[in-house]
């Protein structure tokens, strides 16, 4: 049979310990984790996958943390990752633009095709203020969006006209499918719907 591969002998990982949140971060309102509690998730490799480890991102640092031998351990945003299975949600590493600089980052996969597109989940963090005696804050952010067209580099999703433009071709029946279904390029569930729509019409299985 298929031997066992633990992710902790192949990626390279971090302990926990050296961590971002050092001293002082214990009082925090909110949370930095799309959920806190961890889900048995799958990493693969290529064609390796390894062994189902606990698992939740943390969202303000892009990083995965696991739980392995009573230990949390981190895992960076390693290119080397071809996918990680959560629960119904499919993380990749890829990439892209982030704050000006360009750089590896944990993104969901939406749609997968001709036509893929991402969405990277945002944390807004605001300082403590020891005067007013307000503690440390994390928020959620709206969720951003990028795509990637074939294998060029992944982009932001801007304004509806240039999304698409960028697709490679169809542009009219896009454009009358977007009218059609009122989708605005904000919202991660419609153009969901669009980018499945030019997959299935581009001939793409």
């Amino acid at each position: 049979g298929q031997r066992s591969v633990n992710v902790h002998d192949h990626l390279l990982i971090r302990d926990s310990n050296r961590y971002l949140f050092g001293e002082g971060m214990e009082t925090y309102e909110g949370s930095p984790y799309l959920t806190d509690t961890f889900t048995i998730a799958y990493v693969y490799q290529g064609s390796l996958k390894f062994t189902g480890v606990p698992m939740r991102l943390n969202v303000f640092a892009d990083v995965m943390e696991f739980k392995y031998e009573d230990q949390v351990f981190l895992l960076e945003p390693d290119p080397r990752i071809t996918k990680i299975e959560m629960q119904d949600q499919i993380f990749v590493v890829e990439n892209f633009k982030f704050h000006s600089k360009t750089r590896d980052g944990f993104v969901e996969l939406l749609a997968e095709g001709k036509a893929s597109l991402f969405s990277k989940k945002m944390m807004n963090f605001r300082e403590k203020d020891d005067l007013k005696e307000i503690p440390s804050k994390f928020s959620r952010l709206p969720d951003t969006y990028y795509y990637q067209m074939g294998d060029q580099p992944v982009v932001k999703v801007g304004n509806m006209k240039n999304l698409i433009e960028s697709f490679p071709s169809h542009h009219e029946e896009l454009g009358d499918f977007v009218k059609l279904e009122k989708i605005s390029a904000k919202n991660g569930e419609e153009l969901l719907k669009l980018f499945k729509y030019y997959n299935s019409i581009s001939g793409v299985q």
